[in-house]
């Protein structure tokens, strides 16, 4: 019979657990990244400029909110890959 222990195949899930959030911080990290360059920022720029007639003070607060969230998102990512890097 080809059984297999208990504490057999747990190691791959454990991998999964981990591999699944640092996936998403690298993500996170590399949209981060994107987001700084020129024709991005230029992009938001104009797109902002277009919304700015129609947009409510509610939504104005809520793409705050989210800049802030995201760019401290990012700036944990970084934080902890680049020690797991090196």
């Amino acid at each position: 019979m080809n059984r297999l222990r208990s504490t057999e195949g747990r190691n791959m899930a454990g991998y999964r657990k981990i591999l699944w959030p640092l996936l998403l911080m690298v993500v996170l990290a590399a949209v981060g990244l994107a987001a700084k360059a020129s024709e991005v920022t230029r992009a938001g720029v104009r797109l902002n400029e277009d919304v700015a007639s129609v947009r409510a003070d509610g939504m104005t607060f809520l793409a705050k909110a989210a800049t802030m969230a995201a760019s401290s998102t990012v700036g944990v990512s970084l934080a902890l890959l680049i020690p797991a890097l090196l």
